[in-house]
């Protein structure tokens, strides 16, 4: 009993320090429309009880955006252990965002997380991620190119029952800048808390919400739901929503059984409905998870 309540001494004191120590910012972390299929890129706490987890994406923007193009790809390997109440994981994400031919910004990260069994249905997971982040300028016919490298970590907390997931985290802690061509790039820290619930509408047919709060000071805040329904544990599909940004459709398979591994594929498109930021602003991401 002692141990749970020292853990949510840890949990209430990292949420008062995430809202008191908040700073403004002009940049944003990048998210993408289904990070809730791997919510590894915003917090780096473990959520998943595999051997081997393997996420790719990618993202294209399509019409009057076209060109700006995101990929990801995220390893996180559980360590053998003998204890039945503690695990430790190693991770580590690669991320490309091209803005455009002649922007891109990258991120490297080596990521480890503890987990710790609270109870028969609950474990309480502490993650943390280093890396480096670069941002790059190509050299055009009437401008020179330039780039600028960077150090930057992220902290996560999460909850995770079977049906109930509560996570919070702290992304680009450091909040360092990047000056590749003269113009000054600042990461300033964004705060998330998330929260995930399952159940079942019939013995076939799953239902998984998803809640997501991001936090900055000197942004507009964002708020995001998503829904997605899961049908004889293989057919999925659902819908998220992002305050201001419009609907993302996504449907796919999931946990396909090949010998003892499993695959996931999902595709999504952003529509432009209830879009007030960027009409246009449409495209199709491509999702792909591999487990053991």
């Amino acid at each position: 009993m002692d141990c749970i309540f020292k853990w949510v001494i840890l949990v209430v004191f990292f949420l008062t320090s995430s809202i008191l120590r908040g700073q403004n910012g002009t940049l944003m972390p990048d998210v993408y429309d289904q990070f809730f299929q791997n919510y590894y890129l915003i917090n780096p706490a473990n959520t998943d009880t595999s051997q081997i987890i393997l996420h790719m994406g990618h993202k294209s923007q399509i019409g009057i955006f076209r060109g700006v193009r995101q990929t990801y790809f995220d390893a996180n390997f559980r360590v053998k252990s003998n204890s039945l109440n503690n695990r430790h994981s190693l991770g580590i994400q690669l991320f490309n965002n091209s803005e455009g031919d002649f922007f891109s910004k990258n991120r490297a990260y080596g990521r480890y997380a503890f987990d710790m069994r609270l109870s028969d249905f609950y474990y309480l997971s502490a993650g943390i991620s280093i890396g480096m982040v670069d941002y790059a300028f190509k050299a055009t016919q009437s401008s020179a190119g330039g780039s600028d490298i960077t150090y930057d970590g992220n902290l996560g907390l999460w909850l995770v029952g079977d049906k109930l997931k509560l996570g919070t985290s702290m992304q680009q802690v450091f909040q360092r800048t990047l000056s590749p061509i003269g113009q000054e790039f600042v990461l300033r820290r964004q705060y998330n808390a998330n929260l995930i619930y399952a159940f079942y509408i019939s013995p076939y047919i799953e239902l998984k919400t998803h809640v997501w709060y991001k936090y900055n000071a000197y942004n507009s805040n964002d708020f995001s739901v998503a829904a997605v329904v899961t049908m004889q544990s293989i057919v999925e599909f659902g819908a998220n929503y992002r305050y201001q940004k419009g609907f993302v459709l996504m449907g796919g398979v999931k946990d396909i059984r090949i010998g003892t591994s499993k695959i996931a594929i999902a595709m999504s498109y952003s529509t432009g409905i209830l879009n007030y930021i960027a009409k246009g602003d449409n495209a199709v991401e491509l999702f792909i998870k591999y487990s053991k």
